[in-house]
């Protein structure tokens, strides 16, 4: 299978005010994901994750090296990726429908083929009868819900998921979770994942790339090799555990 994205010796550099020093938060980051793949990013808190991740989007400048996504160096944000905040960012003014169709708007008429998509959306991330709601009508597992679909329905390549369950509770977390991984068995899309939760990257998974504390570099690349489609048992299987303290061991190890 072909690699959706790559980076080369990417290196990111912030610039320190007045006469502090700079800052380098990643230092030769070399990654490939393949199309298709689900890819965990973990790591020390502060180590370059969401910096890498909103460069791959385009949104921050890189230093040195090259980020690609099918063969082609990304120069911006383009409209094959798409990011899922860790908070849920919705429009507060608008409906959940009116939150959802906001990018679809923006590129293009909404049609009756991109209504009909938006209403598979819907059904899909379980908020069928909330569609006329306001985000300060719902809670916070029921905004994110929204904001991944607003994303998916634009219809990018890649979704770019920035610890998008970190604000909701434990409970709604392993939800949130389970539907992430079914969303990705009927779509298919190449998702990059950040996270600090070690178990939520495992079973998520196809890779889980482990990163060095700041500057970051890439310590370590883990294959997870368990069978999908993956449940709730899945996720508090011993299979699960094991990896969970290979990936822990490979974080805290001081080389």
């Amino acid at each position: 299978m072909s690699n959706k994205i790559v980076t080369r010796d990417v290196v990111i550099i912030y610039r320190g005010k007045h006469d502090q020093e700079p800052v380098i938060a990643c230092n030769g980051i070399n990654l490939e994901v393949e199309e298709g793949a689900f890819v965990s990013i973990v790591g020390p808190s502060g180590c370059g994750k969401t910096t890498l991740l909103y460069a791959i989007d385009g949104l921050l400048p890189i230093n040195q090296g090259e980020i690609c996504v099918d063969d082609k160096p990304i120069t911006g944000p383009g409209t094959d990726r798409a990011m899922v905040f860790q908070s849920a960012s919705l429009l507060p003014w608008r409906t959940v429908w009116a939150n959802i169709t906001y990018g679809v708007n923006l590129q293009n008429t909404l049609d009756p083929q991109h209504k009909d998509k938006v209403e598979s959306l819907i059904d899909m991330v379980g908020l069928r009868g909330f569609e006329g709601r306001y985000p300060s009508e719902l809670s916070g597992g029921m905004q994110q819900r929204a904001n991944l679909a607003r994303a998916l329905a634009v219809d990018p390549d890649i979704l770019l998921l920035d610890e998008p369950f970190a604000s909701v509770d434990a409970q709604t977390r392993e939800k949130l979770q389970v539907e992430l991984t079914q969303i990705w068995e009927r779509t298919r899309k190449t998702m990059l994942f950040v996270t600090h939760d070690i178990a939520e990257a495992v079973f998520l998974s196809d890779q889980v790339f482990v990163f060095s504390a700041r500057p970051a570099q890439v310590r370590a690349i883990v294959k997870i090799e368990i069978p999908r489609p993956r449940s709730l048992e899945t996720k508090h299987s011993s299979s699960v555990q094991d990896y969970v303290k290979q990936v822990w061991n490979l974080i805290e190890s001081p080389n």
